[in-house]
Order: C-alpha cells, then sequence, then structure tokens
C-alpha cells in the first residue's frame, strides 16, 4: 500500500521530536550531564545506544515527509541501521556476553544502578527491533497488505512495549519476576520516546488505510480502534489494579521489616548494655580487687575467685598479665571465628564462635612495679540466637545480618542464616552500595536492591546504637513477591481472554452496524447524484443557501452552499466561483429592494413565499 504525501504532519512532528530526544541523550553522555539523562536520581539513565537508536528512528520518521526515491532509500537505510545496532543488544541480552557496543567505560561516572552500564532494557531492545524491522522493510515498495499489517504490528509492538515500559515503573516487574541485577529497567525518558515514535510510525500507516473507502475498510477502521481502545482500557485497570496490590505488599513489608529491626536493635543495644555492666560489676567489686591483690602471687587461689564469678553470667573468667593466663575459670571460647571491637558506651568486643559472646578485658589492679592484673570474661549472648531462628520461621529467604566497617572497601560480617560462616564482602554491588554498607555508616530505612550475594532483597537497615555494628533484615524479592507474580500470571490470562471475547462480540455486533452505516450513505449519495442530475438538466436556476446568524443568532446573511450551472450563469460565474459567497455581497440589490428580510422571514416563520 503507498503512503500517502501530505498526511505526514504527525509522524513528521514525532520524528523531529523522538530525534531531538535522542541527539539531548548523545550530548549528555558526552557532557556528563546527568539532567539531560534522567528524571531523578530515583530512576535509570538513559543509555548512549538508546540515544542513537532514538536519533535513527526519528531521523527515519521525519525524511519520510519529503518525496522522492532519494528521501525513501535514506530512511530505509536508517530503519536498517536501527535493525543492526538493536539486533546486536538483543543478542547481548540473550547470550549474557559484552559485544563492544555497551562502551562501559563512557557510562562508568554516572552510577544510576544499571547492573551492566550501557546495556539497554530488554523492552527497549526489542522495540528498536521492532521499529528497525519496519523502516527497513519499506525498501519493498508494495501495496501488499501483507506488508502493511507487518509494519502496523510493529508500530503496535513498540507502542505497546513503551507503554509497558512507563507502567513499569510503578508495578516494578524486575522485582516482580526476580530480573533485578540482571536486566536493567526501561528508563522513562526512553519510554516517553518511543511512545512518541511508535505514535509517529503508526499514524503514518493508519493514513494510508484512509484511501481505502469500501464498507470493508470502514469496518476494519472502526473495528481496530474499538479494538484498540478496549484493549487499553483493559490492560491499564488490570495493571492498575495489579500496580495498587504490589504497592501494598510492597508497603507492608517495609512496615515489618522497620519494626522488626527497630526491636532486634533495642533488643541486641540492651544485651551489649548488660552484659557490659556485669562485666564492670564484677571488675570494679572491692572484694575482688583486694583479694587479687592479696592472693597475687598464688594462681590457685586467682582460679577460685574466677570460679566464684563464673554464676554471675559468665561462660569464662580468666585472670591474665602480661605474660599470659595467670588462673581461669570455665570455658573459653578459644580462637573466635569473627571479633568485633565494639564502641562507645560499652566497651568491648563481639566475637562469634558457635554463638555470640560479649568479651571483656579490664584492668584489676597494678601489682608490682611492671606488674599488671586482668580480668577477662566471656559472656554468651543466648538472644541473639535466638532472634536468629526466629527469622527462620518468616520464610525461606529471611535473614538477619550483623556486620562492622571493616576498612574503606569491605565489611566484617557474622555468620547468617544464610551463610553459616564468618565472612567479609565488598560495600559496593555493581555501583550500588549495600544494605549493609548503609547501615554501617550510620543511615536507617529500607531499599530494594542486590546484596552481597548479587539476589535482588528488600531489606530494612539500621546502625546498632553507637556501637559500630550495622543490622540488616532482609528478604529475597523472588520469595516476597511470589504469590503477586503467582495471581498476576493468573489473572493476565483471564484479561486476555475477556478482552478476545470482547472482541469477538465487537466484531459479531459491529458487522450489521457498519453495514448499514455504509448502505445508508450509499443511499444518501445516490439521492444525492439523482438530485444533482435533476437540477443540472433543469432550465430553471437553482440555489441552495445557508443562514448565517451573529452572536445573538440574529440572521445577517444567506450563503452560497450550492448553485447549479444555470444559475450561475445568471451571474456570469461559475457554480464553484458562487459557492461559499455571500448572497447580499454577491448581489447587493437583495438587501437594498428587501428581498432579504423576505428570506429571512421564511426561515424564521417556515412559510413560503407566495
Amino acid at each position: 500500500m503507498s503512503l500517502p504525501r501530505g498526511r505526514l504532519s504527525l509522524p513528521t512532528a514525532c520524528g523531529a521530536l523522538a530525534f531531538a530526544a535522542g541527539v539531548l541523550v548523545i550530548a549528555g553522555w558526552l557532557t556528563r550531564t546527568a539532567m539531560l539523562l534522567r528524571l531523578s536520581d530515583q530512576f535509570v539513565a538513559v543509555v548512549f545506544g538508546t540515544g542513537v537508536c532514538l536519533a535513527l528512528g526519528g531521523l527515519a520518521l521525519t525524511l519520510r515527509r519529503k518525496t522522492g526515491a532519494r528521501a525513501h532509500r535514506l530512511s530505509a537505510w536508517l530503519g536498517a541501521g536501527l535493525l543492526w545496532v538493536s539486533s546486536l543488544m538483543l543478542l547481548e541480552l540473550l547470550l549474557g556476553r559484552d559485544l563492544g557496543i555497551d562502551l562501559p567505560s563512557w557510562h562508568a561516572w554516572l552510577q544510576d544502578g544499571n547492573p551492566q552500564p550501557g546495556r539497554m532494557a530488554p523492552a527497549t531492545a526489542l522495540g528498536f527491533w521492532l521499529l528497525g524491522l519496519g523502516l527497513s522493510s519499506e525498501w519493498v515498495r508494495t501495496s501488499s497488505r501483507a506488508f502493511w499489517h507487518l509494519r502496523l504490528g510493529c508500530g503496535i509492538g513498540v507502542l505497546l512495549l513503551s507503554a509497558i515500559g512507563l507502567l513499569s515503573q510503578f508495578v516494578h516487574t524486575e522485582l516482580l519476576f526476580g530480573w533485578a541485577g540482571q536486566f536493567n529497567r526501561m528508563a522513562p525518558y526512553t519510554a516517553l520516546s518511543m511512545l512518541v515514535l511508535a505514535a509517529g510510525y503508526i499514524g503514518r500507516w493508519t493514513s494510508a488505510a484512509e484511501l481505502d473507502d469500501s464498507p470493508q475498510a470502514h469496518r476494519r477502521r472502526i473495528f481496530n480502534a474499538a479494538a484498540m481502545a478496549l484493549s487499553v482500557v483493559a490492560l491499564i485497570t488490570g495493571l492498575a489494579g495489579f500496580a495498587l496490590q504490589l504497592n501494598s505488599v510492597t508497603q507492608k513489608a517495609h512496615e515489618h521489616l522497620s519494626r522488626a529491626l527497630g526491636d532486634r536493635r533495642l533488643v541486641l543495644q540492651e544485651a551489649l548494655a548488660t552484659a557490659h555492666a556485669n562485666a564492670l560489676v564484677a571488675t570494679g567489686s572491692p572484694w575482688l580487687r583486694h583479694g587479687a591483690l592479696n592472693l597475687l602471687p598464688s594462681r590457685q587461689a586467682l582460679a577460685a575467685i574466677a570460679a566464684q564469678l563464673l554464676p554471675q553470667g559468665f561462660s569464662y573468667v580468666a585472670f591474665e598479665g602480661e605474660n599470659g593466663t595467670w588462673a581461669s575459670a570455665g570455658r573459653s571460647m578459644g580462637t573466635p571465628a569473627r571479633e568485633v571491637r565494639l564502641q562507645g558506651e560499652a566497651p568491648g568486643s563481639l566475637a562469634w564462635r558457635e554463638g555470640y559472646f560479649f568479651r571483656h578485658r579490664q584492668a584489676v589492679i597494678e601489682g608490682p612495679p611492671g606488674v599488671a592484673l586482668y580480668l577477662v570474661t566471656e559472656q554468651p549472648l543466648k538472644v541473639l540466637a535466638l532472634l536468629s531462628n526466629e527469622i527462620g520461621q518468616w520464610g525461606v529467604s529471611f535473614d538477619m545480618a550483623l556486620c562492622a566497617d571493616g576498612g574503606p572497601p569491605w565489611l566484617t560480617c557474622f555468620p547468617q542464616r544464610l551463610m553459616p560462616h564468618a565472612f567479609t564482602a565488598g560495600k559496593m554491588m555493581k555501583g550500588q552500595p549495600l544494605p549493609m554498607a548503609l547501615a554501617v555508616s550510620g543511615h536507617t530505612g529500607v531499599t530494594a536492591r542486590l546484596d552481597f550475594r548479587q539476589r535482588q532483597v528488600v531489606a530494612a537497615y539500621a546502625p546498632v546504637g553507637d556501637t559500630g555494628l550495622g543490622m540488616v533484615l532482609k528478604v529475597d524479592s523472588d520469595e516476597l513477591y511470589a504469590p503477586a507474580r503467582r495471581q498476576f500470571l493468573i489473572v493476565l490470562p483471564v484479561i486476555v481472554l475477556i478482552v478476545a471475547a470482547g472482541l469477538w462480540v465487537l466484531r459479531i455486533r459491529l458487522r450489521p452496524m457498519v453495514q448499514a452505516l455504509v448502505s445508508t450513505r450509499e443511499m444518501a449519495q445516490a439521492n444525492e447524484a439523482r438530485f444533482i442530475a435533476a437540477m443540472e438538466s433543469s432550465l430553471d436556476a437553482f440555489y441552495i443557501l445557508r443562514a448565517e446568524r451573529d452572536a445573538h443568532g440574529e440572521i445577517v446573511d444567506f450563503r452560497f452552499t450550492y448553485a447549479t450551472a444555470r444559475g450561475a450563469a445568471l451571474v456570469s460565474l461559475t457554480p464553484s466561483q458562487v459557492e461559499g459567497q455571500l448572497l447580499c455581497e454577491l448581489l447587493p440589490i437583495n438587501r437594498s429592494q428587501g428581498f432579504f428580510d423576505k428570506y429571512k422571514a421564511v426561515v424564521d416563520t417556515g412559510v413560503a413565499l407566495a
């Protein structure tokens, strides 16, 4: 089907807008201007490759405004270039390999959370591929309806992908299906620009179809418009309802994790403060200091004192000197798998070896010159084990993490439910700080991002008082949104079936209605043709005039809407020259001789002139 000229204002405007958007994106990366690349820090940025594709697609649409084979070929070449770039992007996504077009070094300065800097979102690459396919198919200049449907289908595909890209800003499909951390979400700028491109491209081929005036073409246009409206309404309604449900799940999860984290922080702070106070009471006891001073040379006597302290909540008590342990009682935890020196008002250390312990070491006395005696205590913190076990009852991937700052790039972490041994992890993951990194730096909140396992999680994080520790409660997004995902996979086919049933009913009901409308129009056209034939063959002059009224509804003149050739000849004009003119301007005698008032009375009263 050939493309009509002179009806491309919408495609041209859309192409120009998309081209300008692409140029701005390219300029944003070249000049490192973040405001040209994303709406705010909460959104991902448009990658450089997307800017190139927008410029190619927009320029191709704009060029089709011009006539001539050269502009047609250039538009198709631009479409082929768009198809080539998007095909490479899709191959990267499918193979999971960098083919050298992401340009990650260009994107490194902007930390926007893209797990693969420079790589398009899957929906973006697929949308540009469809648009490139449609544009490059114009090499084949044919009126075949198969090609027309192919091109229109490509445009509708781009439209749907861009609409889904906009809705994903609210639905968060990457969290729902566990894609976060693997693929990037379509940027809002990209979704809006692709929406403009889709509107322009669809406008090109629907305008061509409007030249067909057959009843079948009318029926198709009415059905397509109704089908599009029904589908869009159903899609938006379904996704909007689902987005509300998803946001409700997210909000409840945030509230639950935040409240549970606050409770556990208080429990841990209280446990550490109690253990520290217990150690201070033991160390500062007058009888202990007096007895230790008097019994300093006797290791057995010191061991007896240490044994007397064990019932006060200690698992191990020892007296140490500068040259080692003098005496001890209880069972020492030995060399801990992880030990962190605590800061703030409860100095001591939190250690782990088959359980959490609070370790405290403080000078008891100063003996003879150069000799010091220290009391070393270890207290098990069973409450932490209870808290960890309770988390395990919430779900498969729920976990509680406790870490400290291990230096600029590292976190030193205690064992967790899903990581049963002490470990060290980096603070950053794919350009974003881990939730635990935020916690140890003093921040509090709830976030959805990658953890040290590169799994997408919803995590509540906060510092544990002034101890230098950070605590995180988290759950894998895959588990959190599993019920919503199951509902979505049930509801989506239902929506599709409802829309399909509605379209089927619409098609059945629309056929006789359109046929009746077409028949009525054909009858009216036939009657009009008979009327014109009768008037033109008549020897009498014949005119049809329309009353022209002012703002108050008063008739001020009459305008010719039809004149026969004989009627036009009476004023020495052709019918086309008469039609559209005002009666009293063309023939002023009608007003001066009172004919205008008579014609006006006929319209006002409905009584014909005798």
